[in-house]
């Protein structure tokens, strides 16, 4: 199955241009079997999603789920999926672990901007995965991360990072079990029974 692991909604998040409802409608509309809401330091209540949910005309088992991008003062940003509460910014990531110790951490985007995470960065056991494709890094950034998890065959994950309407490059995850909520999506990354959709990068 496949899941969107990455989107942003105007809700919660101010750098977001896309109401939760279109960005769920945009989604299912892919044919894939859910979305994960990763609001900046924001945690969606399970009413609130409820509340979405009824204002949609949408299959039953259609996943909306959950979790939160964390802005962290030493990994830069970290995608955090199962914390029980909204996130401030400014921890350190082994922090955010020691707090959250049964949630599933995935770096964001560490490619971005020319950044060239080392060895040893990606393989932080604070970390359960590395995202190595996201539309908001370079093509060349893109193929790097590819690169690297080919070569170190760390647990990875990509994300369309959703911020619009209007968006051309799609990077949900696969997943070799049936996922039902946040905490099978937790088990899934942990175990490392997932992987990033490749997408035009499919040949890289």
């Amino acid at each position: 199955m496949h899941i969107e692991i990455h989107t942003h909604t105007a809700e919660h998040s101010p750098c977001s241009h896309i109401l939760a409802e279109e960005l769920v409608l945009s989604i299912y509309k892919k044919e894939i079997s859910g979305v994960i809401i990763t609001d900046h330091h924001y945690l969606w209540t399970d009413e609130e999603i409820l509340n979405l949910r009824a204002r949609l005309d949408i299959q039953d088992d259609f996943l909306i789920l959950s979790g939160q991008e964390v802005s962290t003062k030493d990994y830069g940003d970290v995608l955090v999926y199962g914390a029980y509460e909204s996130i401030s910014k400014g921890q350190s990531l082994t922090d955010l672990r020691k707090k959250y110790p049964e949630a599933a951490l995935v770096w964001a985007h560490p490619y971005r901007s020319g950044q060239v995470p080392t060895v040893i960065e990606l393989f932080n056991s604070n970390f359960d995965a590395i995202e190595i494709l996201n539309p908001h890094q370079k093509e060349m950034e893109n193929k790097r991360g590819i690169s690297d998890w080919k070569r170190w065959g760390y647990t990875a994950t990509s994300g369309s990072d959703i911020h619009k309407t209007s968006y051309s490059e799609f990077y949900p995850i696969s997943l070799q079990s049936e996922i039902k909520d946040i905490h099978s999506l937790i088990s899934s990354i942990k175990e490392g029974l997932c992987a990033p959709t490749m997408g035009k990068y499919i040949e890289a």
